[in-house]
């Protein structure tokens, strides 16, 4: 109802009266609007408790289905409980909607717009109990060779077959077997060399299959590939290269060189090895001479490398090649595959289509034809942590290859994964040696390198192998170390060393005469260094991968060893989450005597003065040889500038 309040009149005689009238017209106006106010809200607190128990009915309606659900069969039950619930919510569907129209007739237009989310507020639907389930992790489709691997066996001490029960192999690498003191060879060992040497039949025409060997570190894999190469290699009558080797690095080149040079031993063959260790001319005559006629012939048999030594011979070698290669290994194979420099992969392969006069293209079908394309030599790979990615390994242009791996530590494991392997399930799995304990420690970044220094004496280790993540942090704790440590004699290991140097450094270590040795991930690949009684990672490193090539430098060869790793607080849940990618359980966790912390404390802040005058030091001595270096080449420069000078007057 409207109505209009008079607020000003302009006859001032009739003013008194109007408003006199205006207000009773007020009050009577406002009594009727709040009756109907007090209607509208009765109206409304009925809607609400008849709603409210038509909920309570349903909700207990509901419970006793759910109770009759559990007593029933499950097949027969699900298609009555469907029906009962579809008969009980029409049936109270239609009541409510009944219900809320007479209650829409009986108030008007107006409590129908406020009233009108009730039903959908109050008339809710019981949907049951959801179960619910993890999502399912899908896995890649994966090539059949690389989801259906050959498993073989990680345990060292309990899977060990003699030397003499491998069929067809040579007398005389028996003998230098022996004289190594090798009476039987590891699980790794006992799979291969048979079925390389099986290879050895297969007539001409046909390509032996390329291998694939994932194992663990210190399980035989090098033994694995030489002693078939060395077996195929006896028959030979021309001198040639045959064999290849690629490694990512000098030290590891040299130990391969130094095994492949032990089976050799009573032989005419001979194996070199393209390292660095000498200038590129010393190599060159290695490698190849010059006959009486002018023609280049070869010098060895089996060539040991490093990827950017082997693309240098390539180019300025005359006379080098590789045109009756037969075997083509990458130890290490992951990591020499990531290896860009000179993308030294591109250049052999190169090297061998113009040598073989290979073409891409598809040529006749013909004999030749078949011969051309089984004088490509057949690829080896091996690596604790070989790569899985098809992508990767589509650019060595494997042939029909063949994968084995380890992720069972016994026979009976390995015939029970056999059966029930699924595809793709060793993936990203890495195995470590079962005699290799592995620990971590957290500890304060502030404190690292005292509590490192604690532990080792806490166990009374001496020969320690010690990884950081950079060569500038090997040297900033070596440093700190030797002034803490006086009872110790300590070293580091870096790539900023030269090789002289480093192999120096590592025969000490070999023989005992340096108790701690500090080193990047240079030294995490291959190496095999005796008497290591634990790896510590005062860096914890950022992938599985480095992991586990830096805990398999001890535990190797069936030899008891430990490993630890120095975690940073922050950073405790990225390095389990790490350990679990391996699929590997978790790391029990080694405490700190925090009391031996705090005694030794000043002596800490001692040792980091001492280091901050050393560093600063080596900083002034640093800029000093660079400016007399800079200041050398000046003096070159302008001196052959002089030099062409002269030249142009007296012409």
């Amino acid at each position: 109802d409207l109505f209009v309040i008079n607020r000003y009149d302009e006859e001032k005689g009739e003013q008194n009266f109007q408003n006199v009238s205006d207000k009773q017209n007020e009050k009577s106006i406002l009594k009727r609007l709040q009756k109907k106010i007090n209607k509208r809200e009765q109206a409304r607190l009925r809607n609400v408790e008849q709603t409210a128990l038509l909920a309570n009915e349903i909700a207990i309606t509901a419970l006793e289905n759910d109770q009759v659900i559990k007593r029933a069969d499950d097949n027969s039950l699900n298609n009555e409980n469907k029906e009962s619930e579809d008969n009980f919510l029409s049936k109270h569907e239609a009541k409510i909607q009944d219900e809320t129209k007479s209650m829409d007739n009986n108030v008007d237009s107006t409590t129908a717009n406020e009233n009108k989310d009730l039903p959908a507020e109050a008339g809710f639907t019981v949907l049951g109990k959801d179960i619910f389930k993890k999502k399912i992790k899908v896995k890649r489709v994966l090539p059949y060779w690389l989801a259906n691997p050959t498993l073989m066996s990680s345990d060292l001490k309990n899977n060990m077959i003699s030397v003499d029960s491998i069929a067809n192999l040579s007398e005389i690498i028996k003998t230098n077997l022996k004289t190594l003191k090798i009476d039987y060879f590891f699980p790794v060992q006992a799979m291969l060399i048979p079925w390389l040497l099986q290879g050895l039949d297969v007539p001409e025409p046909l390509r032996q299959s390329d291998v694939c060997v994932s194992a663990p570190t210190g399980s035989g894999k090098t033994l694995a590939f030489v002693i078939p190469i060395v077996q195929a290699l006896l028959t030979r009558r021309v001198r040639k290269v045959r064999a290849l080797v690629v490694l990512p690095v000098h030290e590891l080149a040299l130990q391969v060189y130094k095994v492949f040079c032990s089976m050799v031993v009573g032989t005419d063959l001979k194996v070199t090895l393209l390292a660095a260790q000498t200038t590129l001319l010393k190599e060159q005559n290695y490698l190849v001479k010059k006959s009486c006629t002018g023609n280049y012939l070869s010098n060895c048999d089996i060539i040991v490398c490093t990827a950017g030594r082997l693309v240098e011979h390539l180019h300025s070698t005359p006379g080098f090649s590789l045109k009756c290669l037969r075997y083509l290994v990458l130890d290490e194979a992951d990591k020499t595959m990531e290896q860009t420099q000179n993308d030294w992969l591109l250049h052999v392969d190169n090297h061998l289509r113009n040598e073989i006069n290979q073409s891409v293209r598809s040529t006749a079908l013909s004999l030749k034809a078949l011969k051309d394309i089984s004088e490509q030599p057949q690829k080896l790979l091996f690596s604790a942590t070989l790569s899985q990615d098809p992508e990767k390994l589509q650019k060595i242009g494997l042939f029909q290859p063949k994968l084995f791996t380890t992720i069972s530590r016994t026979v009976d494991d390995i015939e029970v994964k056999d059966k029930n392997l699924k595809r793709g399930d060793f993936i990203g799995k890495y195995t470590t040696p079962e005699e290799l304990k592995e620990y971590y420690c957290t500890t304060d970044i502030a404190v690292k390198p005292l509590s490192l220094l604690n532990l080792i004496k806490q166990r009374s280790w001496t020969q320690v192998l010690c990884f950081t993540n950079s060569s500038i942090a090997a040297h900033r704790l070596s440093v700190l170390l030797q002034h803490m440590a006086k009872d110790m004699k300590i070293s580091e290991l870096s790539s900023v060393l030269d090789f002289k140097t480093r192999d120096d450094t590592l025969q000490k270590f070999a023989q005992g005469e340096i108790n701690i040795l500090i080193s990047t991930d240079a030294l995490a690949r291959g190496m095999d260094i005796n008497n290591v009684d634990v790896v510590l990672s005062y860096d914890a490193p950022h992938h599985i991968k480095n992991y586990i090539h830096r805990v398999g430098r001890t535990g190797r060869a069936g030899k008891s060893g430990e490993a630890v790793t120095f975690v940073d607080k922050p950073m405790i849940t990225q390095f389990h989450a790490m350990i679990k990618s391996g699929g590997k359980d978790p790391l029990p966790e080694i405490e700190l005597d925090s009391e031996t912390l705090e005694s030794n404390m000043n002596e800490y802040r001692s040792a980091l003065d001492n280091l901050k005058t050393i560093l600063q030091k080596e900083e002034q001595t640093n800029i000093i040889t660079t400016k007399i270096e800079k200041t050398g080449k000046l003096k070159r420069k302008n001196k052959s500038k002089a030099n062409k000078r002269k030249k142009i007057k007296l012409n």
